[in-house]
């Protein structure tokens, strides 16, 4: 049995079937390693996640460390003061006069 068996027997397996089991994206998965909230081991360029750390993971969604506020659209759009701000922005956009050569 290869050394990677026998860390796979200790408590590691893929990342990405942990991934696909959970049913998240491959992309999902790169932005939570990025942002810090689950750890994985790199064997042989490979990324492995312990049995411990998913563990770690589901109790802090559990007590909710990742929970942010629900973004609400408003009807029609956007909201007058981003219409607004919005509006502005396009006003003071520079123009480029194209009748006069360059």
């Amino acid at each position: 049995m290869s050394d990677i068996q026998n860390a796979c027997n200790g408590g590691l397996r893929s990342y990405n079937s942990w991934l696909q089991e959970i049913q998240v994206s491959d992309v999902t998965g790169w932005r939570w390693r990025k942002r810090g909230w689950i750890t994985v081991q790199n064997i042989s360029g490979r990324a492995y996640i312990e049995q411990a750390e998913i563990n770690r993971f589901i109790e802090r969604v559990k007590r909710g460390d990742f929970a942010q506020r629900p973004v609400v659209p408003v009807s029609g759009g956007w909201s007058k003061g981003e219409r607004a701000a919005r509006s502005r922005h396009r006003q003071a956009a520079p123009t480029r006069d194209k009748g006069r050569p360059t």
